[in-house]
């Protein structure tokens, strides 16, 4: 019997912008005559043209998504939002969340940036409005440049 692929409806119908970029790497390997072999590969590498935001997930943080509250989880949207490319210090502008969110209490916006902070999405600056993103929980960008003296490599 034929299989027959599905096609996922959301994408059917859509493109998805990407750009081509070739990348050159040589490496170098002493000979067994101690002559350094030199090998140059090339290839072709394509990329997302799209801004995104990736979301790191564990059961433990499964588990915190599903005790946010609705105005918590439309402020993590917001932030993601807004989130700039290898950026870790956002600013929360709470009149323009309030509109985007058809929110219409203050009072509830602060209580939902309390819940980020408490559940460790994000942690207040030094400045006013401003607050540090959790880089382990969500991140637009490649947390391996931004944060090289914290990588741990696994084999």
């Amino acid at each position: 019997m034929k299989e027959i692929k599905e096609i996922n409806p959301f994408i059917c119908e859509q493109q998805i912008e990407v750009f081509s970029y070739k990348k050159t790497e040589t490496l170098g390997n002493p000979d067994i005559d101690g002559i350094n072999r030199i090998t140059t590969i090339n290839t072709s590498k394509l990329m997302d043209r799209s801004n995104k935001v990736n979301i790191y997930m564990t059961p433990e943080l499964r588990q915190i998504y599903m005790l946010l509250t609705e105005t918590s989880h439309k402020l993590l949207r917001y932030i993601e939002g807004i989130l700039q490319y290898n950026q870790d210090v956002i600013k929360i502008n709470v009149d323009k969340f309030m509109k985007e969110g058809l929110i219409k209490s203050k009072a509830t916006v602060y209580k939902a940036i309390e819940e980020l902070c408490r559940y460790g999405f994000i942690t207040k600056y030094h400045k006013q409005t401003y607050y540090w993103i959790n880089p382990l929980r969500f991140f637009n960008g490649n947390r391996i440049v931004k944060y090289p003296e914290n990588l741990v490599i696994k084999e």
